[in-house]
């Protein structure tokens, strides 16, 4: 029998659903720095939870997604790349694991 997943594998995995509708639309208005702060207003998400849904698109994509060195001010990522491209060819589904 499969493991059923956890409340927080779920919980994951909608906070991170929600962070890359935010960065896909806002990647179409031709943004690619985003704060913290600005990522958990747009989300509703709890600043901690957005900020671990960043780190686990750091390691695994879809985007492309890097922290800024902000030692002085509020922690901030650098995002590019599309989030269709498998393989370098377009398509039409979010590249994300299930």
């Amino acid at each position: 029998m499969a493991a059923t997943p956890s409340v927080g594998d779920h919980i994951e995995r909608l906070a991170l659903q929600r962070i890359l509708d935010h960065l896909r639309a806002e990647q179409d208005r031709g943004r690619s720095f985003y704060t913290l702060t600005e990522l958990a207003e747009a989300t509703g998400l709890d600043p901690t939870t957005a900020a671990q849904a960043m780190e686990a698109l750091e390691d695994g994509g879809p985007y492309t997604v890097e922290p800024v060195d902000t030692e002085y001010s509020e922690i901030q990522w650098h995002v590019w790349g599309s989030p269709y491209e498998l393989d370098g060819w377009e398509s039409d589904v979010w590249n994300v694991p299930d």
